[in-house]
């Protein structure tokens, strides 16, 4: 079964984060979501992920299939 591969757009101790589900934090910090949601999209494009982002809440506001 292959693995599907996730970037998390969030909020993270006052700052704008993407993470890889079950890695952790990808490298650059972001004062704004949409900033963080631009670089979240440019990494899910670039390893074929699902990109979802999250509210400030941590519910879900959108989920960006691969293929899409």
């Amino acid at each position: 079964m292959t693995r599907r591969f996730r970037i998390h757009t969030v909020r993270r101790e006052g700052v704008w984060v993407n993470e890889l589900e079950g890695e952790g934090r990808v490298p650059g910090d972001h004062r704004e979501k949409d900033e963080a949601r631009e670089a979240g999209r440019e990494i899910a494009d670039a390893i074929h992920a699902e990109h979802v982002i999250h509210n400030i809440d941590g519910s879900i506001a959108a989920r960006l299939d691969p293929d899409d």
